[in-house]
């Protein structure tokens, strides 16, 4: 469920925020990305697959589909 915030205006410093911890959700990918693969991100929060440079894997996630660099893929979250 969504629930629309200006942003800064909401969380102050220390505030609990909610995180999503199952579904789906879309993001920009860096570089080329294939469904099936674990999702990794690097220190600039740049999104990619398993050979962004300097990056770490997000567990409990997967590509759901391709992408090029700069396109958006569906990535789902499994706990």
């Amino acid at each position: 469920v969504h629930t629309h915030h200006e942003p800064g205006t909401v969380y102050s410093d220390g505030a609990t925020v909610p995180v999503k911890v199952n579904g789906d959700v879309y993001v920009e990918v860096g570089g080329v990305v294939t469904a099936g693969e674990s999702v990794h991100i690097n220190a600039t929060g740049k999104i990619g697959g398993a050979t962004l440079a300097d990056s770490v894997e997000v567990q409990n996630t997967r590509f759901m589909e391709s992408a090029a660099d700069g396109e958006i893929a569906r990535v789902r979250i499994v706990k």
